[in-house]
């Protein structure tokens, strides 16, 4: 059953100037541990994993800060690029679908959420 969808649009250049005056301090606060260990961050891959993380917040109905934080909300690829996520604390147990896309300077990306069975 869906319980929630969310999207989110983000600037690649706000990201990119953010990036640029906090570096590091910003990537701890808004990746995970083992997302900090995926790559090189550039503005693009962090703006769509911003947007990502902000989407998956809408869908479970909190919102980034509210009952789920940046922290609660881990991003991997598969071999296919496709994105798994993966929600911790008052929104565990929950099955996230999410897309992620850039163009033009933007980042968007879509979550559905749904409970499991």
């Amino acid at each position: 059953m869906i319980v929630g969808v969310g999207t989110d649009i983000c600037r690649v250049e706000r990201v990119e100037r953010v990036l640029e005056k906090f570096g590091t301090r910003f990537l701890q606060r808004v990746l995970t541990p083992a997302e900090r260990e995926q790559k090189e961050w550039n503005a693009a891959a962090l703006a769509r994993r911003w947007a990502l993380k902000e989407a998956v917040a809408k869908a479970c109905r909190t919102g980034i800060g509210g009952a789920v934080g940046f922290h609660d909300i881990e991003v991997r690829y598969d071999a296919a690029k496709a994105p798994h996520v993966q929600v911790r604390g008052t929104a565990e147990g929950l099955k996230v679908w999410g897309s992620v896309s850039d163009d033009a300077g933007l980042a968007l990306a879509f979550a559905v959420v749904e409970k499991r069975d």
